[in-house]
C-alpha cells in the first residue's frame, strides 16, 4: 500500500449459524461445511492476493490489495449473497436454519506521512498499522452479526481516519 499509494481493504467473516450446524450434523460435516464456505469466498477471488484464509474456528480473512472501500463492499455483498445460495441447511433447527455469513469490511486509502516514514524507518511502532484495520473490520462484522446476520457492515471511513 504504502509503496503503490492504493487502498488496502480487509473482510472479516464470520460463518453465521456454523456452532449449529457442526453440533446438530458432526464434525466431518462441518469441516466440509467450511470447505464449502471457502471455495465460494475463493470462487470471488478476483486478483492476486485475494486469497481467503481460515482466520479461525468459522472466521475467514479476506485481504484486498489496491481495493477501496466501495470495491470491497461490493464485494463483500456479493460473497455474502453467494454463500447465502450454498443452501447449507441445518433440519430440525429453529429460524434461521440455514448457513449464512457475516461480513465486516475495512479499507484505508492513505497514510499519513509520519507513519510512512516510520514505517520506513522500522523498529518504532507506526500509529496506524495492521491492528488497527483488523480491529476495524472486526469491529464490523460484530455490528453485522447484532443487526441480525447475514448482512454486510462497513466500518466508517472516519474510524480509519481518526485512528491514523
Amino acid at each position: 500500500m504504502l509503496r503503490h499509494k492504493t487502498a488496502l481493504s480487509l473482510l472479516l467473516i464470520d460463518v453465521d449459524h456454523f456452532k449449529r450446524f457442526n453440533d446438530t450434523y458432526g464434525h466431518l460435516a462441518g469441516d466440509q461445511c467450511l470447505r464449502t464456505v471457502a471455495q465460494t469466498l475463493a470462487g470471488r477471488a478476483r486478483r492476486a492476493g485475494e486469497v481467503p484464509a481460515r482466520y479461525g474456528g468459522e472466521e475467514f480473512a479476506v485481504l484486498l490489495p489496491q481495493t477501496d472501500i466501495e470495491e470491497a463492499r461490493k464485494l463483500a455483498e456479493l460473497m455474502c449473497r453467494e454463500v447465502r445460495e450454498q443452501r447449507l441447511y441445518i433440519e430440525g433447527s429453529e429460524l434461521p436454519a440455514r448457513v449464512t455469513a457475516s461480513i465486516g469490511v475495512a479499507s484505508i486509502d492513505h497514510v499519513p506521512r509520519s507513519t510512512a516514514a516510520l514505517a520506513r524507518e522500522g523498529g518504532r511502532k507506526a500509529p496506524f498499522g495492521a491492528g488497527e484495520l483488523i480491529a476495524r473490520a472486526d469491529d464490523a462484522l460484530y455490528r453485522a452479526k447484532r443487526a441480525g446476520r447475514d448482512r454486510v457492515v462497513v466500518a466508517a471511513t472516519s474510524d480509519i481516519a481518526d485512528a491514523a
